[in-house]
């Protein structure tokens, strides 16, 4: 069985800053889409990576360059540790699907 805390080590290990695992049955009928997207599931595994607040402070009336840039280089980064968690959950026997990061 995959345990919360073989997740976490694996995500972190992969770059992640925050990790969490939900469950899924708290947001039961949410709106998805495509509609009955997380019905086949009941956990989710959260991930997060920090984009530096130096980032931030050149923002002043939209996006910089340089923030949309961090942006993207962080999703990319999110899509990366999120595929590999879904491997490992496959691998146990588990039903697991990345949902990109946005």
């Amino acid at each position: 069985m995959v345990s919360a805390l073989k997740i976490k080590q694996k995500a972190i290990e992969l770059g992640a800053d925050l990790v969490g695992i939900a469950d899924l049955r708290r947001v039961s009928g949410i709106p998805t889409k495509p509609k009955e997207l997380l019905e086949p599931y009941t956990t989710a595994v959260v991930t997060a990576v920090a984009i530096s607040s130096d980032v931030f402070e050149q923002i002043r009336d939209e996006p910089t360059p340089l923030y949309v840039h961090h942006y993207q280089a962080a999703n990319n980064l999110l899509d990366y540790i999120n595929l590999h968690l879904q491997r490992e959950i496959l691998r146990e026997g588990f039903r697991a699907l990345a949902i990109p990061a946005s």
